[in-house]
């Protein structure tokens, strides 16, 4: 009889112990997509002068930038 209880408590406490690590794994998923996607996005952004400008302090301190193409 007390073998019989303690196998449903741990049947039990398995399955929500499954229960909550999917939830987890699902979050950690998402927050994983979310974290690559905002990599992303700042990267682009830093591509673009004027927000790189405005983004990174040691931009202004850099001096004139190369062009492309521009002769000395």
């Amino acid at each position: 009889m007390i073998r019989k209880n303690q196998e449903e408590n741990d049947t039990g406490y398995e399955e929500l112990f499954i229960r909550f690590s999917r939830q987890v794994e699902k979050a950690g998923a998402v927050l994983l997509v979310v974290f690559l996607a905002g990599l992303i996005i700042s990267q682009a952004l830093l591509r673009i002068p004027e927000v790189r400008e405005r983004l990174v302090k040691v931009e202004r301190l850099e001096g004139q930038p190369y062009r492309q193409g521009a002769k000395p």
